[in-house]
């Protein structure tokens, strides 16, 4: 496979990988994609990445598998060609900012089979044992995944069953339905733990925990409604504590930030930001052109797991707790602030520092309608998904 157009005249390389092209001009090319090329091309091609790439710019990038070999075919046909089939088009990755790292793609890893309805929602549990499925039977299964078998299934929904969200510690889990309730569950009974909560008219579009560094223990969470509604709960009082109105149409989305605010996304086209403790808004995200289908934060994986030590530590207080959970989610954000992106049906994705400004700080494009983006639990990644099929991976 070549990554480099006919036309070089002139090519160096050496024995470290770096390499440096010169073009006569400038030049597009479809390479299974759109590719431009400056006239200077130069980067390095080292077993298992490709670095400081630049003279490259391109609507989709490749997935890299690790490099074992470099032949060089210039000027006969102006190619580089890889002993391995390196460049391979598997899920469009797209370009952000230089790609770093070599993605190797491993096979499926197992099946939970047994469901009998559609799966509209899964969560993976903080220690990665357990996952929750929720269903179109209006059931929430729970399955252990390391030996991929059922262990419960949790009925008393009335609906379909649209979203699941796992406490921090994995000691509880609270379900939205397409009725609106949501329901907490005692994951290792299998039982609700009191009565539904109920309030949304139409139905639940999302659930997210409060950061445990925040209020620890788990009490509180938020959740997003296409009533256009977005309402904070106390989970342990069983009860509706703020309603977040604002928005004049859906809200698809909810996150709870690590530094206490709550973002949501709605079919209004904006990302609104509310502050928690008597839920006033405090700032509007605007620059989409259509429904803002799903949201991302660059802590989002610490958030999730808050203090979660996978010894299997108990803690003595809810203090030391949110002490632990506080230093992880100060490592992991470091002192950039916290960012956010968000994934729209105006075929765009924006990442946003909404504590710097109410201003965009990059415009992603390369997807039709964005649904959903999620973030890695290094911070450093982006997925998306979309109408077209195709799974891009963002790096910055």
């Amino acid at each position: 496979m070549g990554l480099l157009p006919k036309g070089i005249t002139q090519f160096d390389y050496d024995d470290t990988g770096r390499f440096e092209v010169h073009l006569d001009q400038a030049c597009n090319a479809k390479f299974e994609s759109e590719l431009r090329y400056d006239r200077n091309v130069s980067g390095t091609l080292t077993y298992g990445e490709i670095g400081e790439l630049s003279g490259i710019s391109a609507q989709e990038l490749f997935l890299w598998f690790p490099v074992k070999g470099i032949r060089v075919d210039v000027p006969s046909s102006g190619l580089i060609y890889f002993d391995v089939g390196v460049v391979f088009k598997q899920f469009s990755l797209s370009l952000f900012e230089t790609p770093r790292d070599c993605i190797a793609v491993r096979e499926c890893a197992g099946l939970c089979q047994g469901h009998t309805e559609p799966v509209l929602s899964v969560a993976i549990s903080p220690d990665g044992r357990h996952l929750a499925s929720g269903l179109g039977d209006t059931t929430v299964r729970l399955w252990d995944l390391n030996t991929q078998t059922p262990m419960f299934t949790c009925t008393g929904h009335k609906n379909w069953v649209l979203s699941i969200a796992w406490s921090p510690d994995g000691k509880h889990l609270v379900s939205g339905s397409k009725s609106g309730e949501l329901q907490c569950w005692d994951p290792h009974s299998r039982k609700p733990t009191g009565n539904p909560l109920n309030g949304h008219k139409k139905w639940n579009t999302g659930i997210f925990w409060e950061p445990v560094h925040l209020n620890a223990p788990r009490r509180r969470i938020v959740s997003a409604s296409k009533d256009g509604d977005a309402r904070i709960w106390d989970v342990s009082l069983k009860k509706c504590v703020i309603c977040l109105s604002g928005h004049t149409l859906a809200v698809t989305c909810v996150k709870w930030g690590g530094d206490g605010v709550i973002y949501t996304g709605s079919q209004d086209c904006t990302i609104k930001v509310w502050e928690t403790s008597q839920g006033k808004l405090i700032r509007e995200l605007k620059g989409h052109g259509h429904w803002v289908n799903s949201l991302a934060l660059s802590t989002e994986y610490v958030l999730r797991t808050g203090a979660f030590d996978p010894t299997g530590k108990e803690y003595s207080s809810s203090e030391e707790m949110k002490k632990v959970a506080l230093e992880e989610y100060n490592k992991m954000k470091g002192n950039a602030p916290e960012r956010l992106v968000s994934g729209s049906d105006d075929f765009t994705m924006f990442l946003w520092e909404p504590s710097v400004s109410k201003h965009h700080k990059v415009h992603m494009t390369g997807h039709q309608q964005v649904f959903a983006v999620d973030s890695s639990p290094d911070g450093e990644k982006v997925a998306s998904g979309g109408k077209d099929r195709v799974l891009k991976l963002w790096m910055g």
